[in-house]
């Protein structure tokens, strides 16, 4: 329910209370993969599992950059549909948002619904490429195979309606991933094999389903 819980932030916390544009310091040699998230989600409203719409701003990018910086769900990079890229927090800063490698990655979030369907603007994709691409630069350790999706990481299950489903999905099937590595690739990686980065299985606590 990760965006239910930014959306009520909207509501509940006035922009720019509790801001937070940065994160705990850490050891740079340690970056070594990046996270593609999207905005949106899927919810269980109703005893029915749904993907809120996210709704279009030309500001989109700012927009959700301060929301991210007072939300417990962080990244360090959003990117608006209209291809406009904006920094959370610095990528020498931890940002929580891959429970289980923060420490490690950088992640990108994209205004998009996540949900499969909606098409992802080709000014989005341009600009991730190209924002991926400015982050291989500056931290060289990041393997090709340990550029991933959220869902690659976490694959935990929450329940509703007595149904299991996939509590993240982001950055959804049709996102064009293939064509992302293809685009970010250098002369100096190998074959986009499997990551060696840790996944997250099974049943999601409570509190993780609320996420």
């Amino acid at each position: 329910m990760r965006l239910i819980i930014l959306v009520s932030l909207v509501a509940m916390i006035p922009l720019g209370a509790l801001a937070r544009d940065h994160g705990e310091k850490r050891d740079t040699s340690s970056i070594t993969a990046i996270v593609v998230h999207t905005i949106g989600g899927p919810a269980c409203i109703g005893n029915t599992v749904q993907f809120k719409p996210i709704a279009k701003r030309a500001d989109d990018a700012q927009f959700w950059q301060e929301i991210l910086r007072t939300a417990r769900n962080e990244a360090h990079y959003v990117i608006g549909r209209n291809g406009t890229a904006v920094e959370v927090m610095p990528s020498t800063d931890i940002a929580y948002h891959t429970v289980g490698i923060n420490d490690i990655s950088i992640g990108i979030e994209l205004v998009h619904r996540g949900d499969g369907t909606e098409p992802f603007e080709e000014a989005q994709i341009v600009e991730l490429i190209q924002l991926i691409r400015d982050i291989r630069r500056q931290f060289p350790k990041i393997l090709i195979s340990n550029i991933v999706a959220h869902s690659d990481i976490d694959q935990r299950t929450c329940s509703c309606g007595g149904k299991p489903y996939n509590r993240r999905q982001d950055p959804g099937a049709n996102f064009p991933m293939q064509r992302v590595i293809d685009a970010v690739r250098l002369p100096s990686d190998g074959d986009y094999g499997s990551s060696s980065l840790p996944r997250l299985t099974g049943p999601a606590p409570a509190r993780a389903c609320a996420d």
